[in-house]
């Protein structure tokens, strides 16, 4: 049996935002896109590098599940990030679209 493990979006929301609770109150996050093993989160741009730390490596989800996570880059629109979406050369890995504080 062979397959790719997906996520709903909200479950991958809960589990990005349980990483970042050790370093404070988490922000709204928002899963934008997810394609496989990839996604686009919408995180604030005041998160982006405290969210790179927390995600990137190895990690066991909050219900077991062990996950490998890789961030990618930063863009300010989602043109970009659904560029990299199509790609298909990688394991899981996060792309952020940062908006401003508002």
């Amino acid at each position: 049996m062979a397959g790719d493990p997906s996520f709903s979006p909200r479950l991958l929301e809960r589990w990005l935002s349980a990483r970042l609770a050790s370093k404070g109150t988490p922000p709204p996050l928002r899963v934008v896109r997810l394609e496989g093993h990839r996604a686009l989160v919408n995180v604030p741009h005041t998160w982006a590098l405290r969210a790179r730390t927390e995600w990137n490596g190895r990690w066991t989800t909050p219900d077991g599940t062990d996950l490998e996570v890789r961030t990618y880059r930063t863009w300010g629109t989602l043109v970009g990030g659904k560029r990299w979406l199509r790609r298909r050369d990688a394991p899981h890995q996060v792309g952020f679209v940062s908006k401003p504080p508002e």
